[in-house]
């Protein structure tokens, strides 16, 4: 047996998953609105950045003080966690 007639093993990691594989697709045929990545850096941007918000709020400062606080952080957030899961 050659290494061109020979299959791979059912039980082999390679065998799950190849190499370059293109992402799954939906049932219907259809590409994702957005890529699971982008979804998971924008909830956790939205979510620390309301919670700064709101804390900010909640110490004293004007509501457009809060609101400039939560939209920094959320930025910082996003451009942070973007270098940090790389892209």
């Amino acid at each position: 047996m050659t290494t061109l007639d020979r299959t791979p093993d059912p039980g082999s990691p390679s065998s799950f998953i190849a190499p370059n594989a293109p992402a799954p697709q939906p049932p219907g045929g259809e590409a994702p609105l957005m890529p699971l990545r982008t979804f998971v850096l924008l909830i956790s941007a939205l979510g620390i950045g309301t919670v700064v918000g709101v804390l900010t709020a909640m110490g004293g400062t004007a509501p457009t003080g809060a609101v400039l606080a939560g939209l920094a952080a959320g930025g910082a957030v996003l451009v942070g966690l973007h270098k940090l899961i790389g892209g």
